[in-house]
């Protein structure tokens, strides 16, 4: 991978080591081409930072190859949208589910 230009590279490190601190368990299991993704990732998305740094789960879930880059990621929006839509009755619940399918594929 290109080296991030040193401010990039200096923002990513700010929200790795947020996410340390919210994450110790989490980041010790994460291979180091992960945590090296995952620094790139803050660099460029304070949204996913936040995200992951609220939901730090979310980054030991996500396979790399199948979740980082699939073309076909957005194809199948349709259809897990359409799964949880018609899972959900509850309008407050649904709301929360969709907060976490959109972290989740951020």
């Amino acid at each position: 991978m290109r080296a991030l230009p040193s401010l990039l590279q200096h923002i990513g490190d700010q929200h790795w080591s947020r996410f340390l601190e919210r994450a110790p368990e989490i980041a010790r299991r994460l291979p180091a081409q992960r945590v090296e993704q995952l620094t790139r990732l803050f660099a460029c998305s304070d949204f996913a930072a936040d995200s992951l740094c609220q939901q730090p789960e979310l980054a030991a879930q996500f396979d790399e190859v199948k979740e980082l880059q699939n073309d076909q990621r957005a194809a199948d929006y349709a259809g897990l949208l359409a799964e949880l839509v018609a899972e959900e009755s509850n309008e407050a619940k649904l709301l929360r589910h969709l907060r976490q399918f959109r972290r989740k594929q951020l």
